[in-house]
């Protein structure tokens, strides 16, 4: 399970321990609010 931080932008967040950068757009529309931990 990885962490990343939800952006409120909707840009890239880096993920923690790893180089990879994932898009959260879709998690802000699942409801997280800016700021708080979202898990994938």
């Amino acid at each position: 399970m990885k962490a990343a931080w939800v952006d409120e932008t909707g840009g890239d967040a880096p993920i923690t321990g790893d180089k990879v950068l994932f898009t959260l757009v879709f998690k802000l529309k699942e409801g997280f609010a800016s700021g708080s931990k979202a898990y994938r």
